[in-house]
């Protein structure tokens, strides 16, 4: 019986959450021990996730807490596939290492290859809740520019048998909330024949009371907003996260986000005249190359539409087009323009404002 201890690093990534939770599932069905310290295990298990600076940065910084260690580490995640040569930098030290990229299959083979990978789904049921997640696939089918968990992830969508056994199996444990995640739950299905209106058929002729979208590409949106608005319709739509990044016409094209801007407004703004009820958040990223005080302004628009609004200061990743995409913001600029949001979210108190991953910008 092997000991192991997970621990994950950064804003924790619900993708990375799942297939940890999956891990557990399978840790215990093979009669291996999950332990709550790091001095108590055999395995130390440390989730990565490299979408940003702020991500790359904790990470690394809890890679190097190990680097001491004498426990066999196994780094897992989006980073080893996202920047290798930094995360290889911060492991030299170490002498019983594995690096594993989003790959859960490999993961449990490192730690105990005579079990058998797991069938265990990631898709998880929140203890003393009725609310199950429901894990749609991984990846998307977008390409925008400053993104690397492309790199990490590519796209592929669960069947859809397999979802619609989940949320039976759900169903059957009372469950009455489902949220569909994946890093675009507008791509779902495309590589099966797919869409997401196969998934929205189901759900609305099954009895869950709630329904959520994790995230939704602003152009997927409008894709399906006849569908969209029949959950609607049928008061199950809860919640969605709609991730606008910037509302200027000219840097939402640099960044490879091809929709008409004008038609998502209108339609978030349709979602809130139809419901009353419905959660609706999104990101913002402030200083992305080239991006000019007047553009940055346009971002500050239409805020009073979201319950919550998370700014996320730019990073450049790896092999991403955006990082050929110049003149840069200062970062000096990219910090005014941050209290600039601080003094706006003090005065407006209409939506929760989430300042988030600000601490990095290299």
């Amino acid at each position: 019986m092997k000991k192991i201890f997970i621990e994950l690093t950064g804003t924790h990534c619900s993708k990375l959450i799942m297939e940890l939770n999956q891990l557990k599932n399978w840790i215990e069905k093979n009669e291996h021990l999950i332990v709550d310290n790091k001095e108590s295990s055999d395995i130390i298990v440390l989730g990565t996730c490299g979408f940003d600076q702020f991500q790359e940065d904790s990470a690394l910084k809890e890679i190097k807490e190990l680097s001491r260690s004498d426990k066999e580490i196994i780094i897992y995640g989006c980073l080893v596939k996202i920047n290798l040569d930094k995360v290889i930098k911060a492991t030299k030290s170490m002498k019983k290492l594995h690096l594993v990229g989003p790959d859960m299959t490999k993961l449990m083979n490192v730690i105990d290859y005579t079990k058998p990978s797991s069938d265990l789904s990631s898709s998880l049921i929140l203890e003393g809740s009725k609310k199950a997640f429901i894990d749609t696939g991984n990846g998307c089918t977008n390409n925008c520019s400053y993104c690397a968990v492309k790199f990490a992830r590519p796209f592929k969508s669960r069947k859809l048998s397999i979802i619609k056994k989940e949320v039976k199996d759900f169903l059957a444990k009372g469950c009455e909330h489902i949220v569909l995640v994946s890093e675009d739950v507008g791509s779902y299905g495309i590589d099966h024949n797919k869409d997401l209106r196969d998934l929205i058929n189901y759900l609305l002729f099954n009895p869950i009371s709630h329904v959520s979208f994790s995230n939704i590409y602003p152009g997927k949106l409008i894709t399906f907003k006849s569908d969209i608005l029949r959950l609607i319709k049928a008061d199950k739509l809860k919640s969605v996260h709609i991730s606008l990044n910037s509302q200027n016409s000219r840097v939402l094209n640099l960044m490879n986000r091809k929709y008409d801007l004008n038609k998502v407004v209108s339609f978030i703004k349709k979602l809130r005249k139809e419901s009353s009820e419905i959660r609706i958040t999104t990101d913002i990223i402030i200083g992305f190359p080239t991006e000019t005080d007047e553009e940055f302004l346009d971002s500050l628009k239409n805020l009073d539409l979201f319950d919550k609004v998370s700014f996320t200061l730019y990073s450049e990743r790896p092999n991403t087009a955006s990082g050929k995409i110049f003149p840069k913001v200062p970062k000096s600029k990219i910090l005014q323009r941050l209290e600039l949001v601080k003094k706006m979210a003090q005065k407006n108190k209409n939506f929760s404002l989430e300042l988030i991953r600000i601490e990095s910008n290299k």
